[in-house]
């Protein structure tokens, strides 16, 4: 028995890690401006006493929730324009409604084509007509800010939370 719940928070833990260097790597990848710097960092949102703070992520699991904070820094000596700042959210996370700080501008549901927030979609109601419905928070895999300029030595923090869901699939 001890076994099998050790395999498993390893498994945990090694997805949970997983997920957050995907995050990570992703996120800087995505700055779109060579001299412009991401740094992303994940905590684990808790509340004791009523009271909320943030602690280290390395011991979360299904149903926890997870704040980033992506910070874009120009550290080049000229401006940086029309910085596309892009946060993905990993398969096995849904973004907590209205956590994106400041509001986020765009999402996407494969972190590729992006469209304003909230994203919709044409589905087939009940009587048979087409009609727009939202696009639950759960599918949308990146969200995106648009910087028109980042002086040099200027940052930029976007700040969004997401759930761990019971597995990588969605469930």
């Amino acid at each position: 028995m001890t076994h099998n719940f050790q395999t498993s928070r390893r498994l945990r833990l090694a997805w949970i890690a997983g997920v957050i260097l995907s995050l990570a790597l992703t996120s800087s990848i995505l700055a779109q401006a060579p001299d412009v710097r991401v740094e992303l960092i994940g905590k684990r949102v808790v509340f004791t006493d009523g009271k909320e703070s943030l602690v280290s992520a390395d011991k979360a699991g299904p149903g926890d929730v997870i704040q980033y904070e992506s910070v874009y820094r120009n550290t080049g000596k000229a401006a940086a324009k029309n910085v596309a700042a892009t946060v993905p959210i990993p398969q096995g996370m849904a973004l907590v409604t209205d956590s994106a700080k400041p509001a986020a501008e765009q999402a996407s549901l494969d972190a590729k084509d992006f469209g304003p927030v909230p994203l919709t979609r044409e589905v087939k109601n009940d009587a048979g007509l087409m009609e727009k419905q939202p696009v639950p928070l759960g599918q949308y895999r990146a969200l995106r800010w648009t910087l028109p300029e980042l002086a040099p030595g200027e940052t930029a923090t976007f700040v969004l939370r997401v759930r761990l869901l019971t597995n990588a699939t969605g469930q």
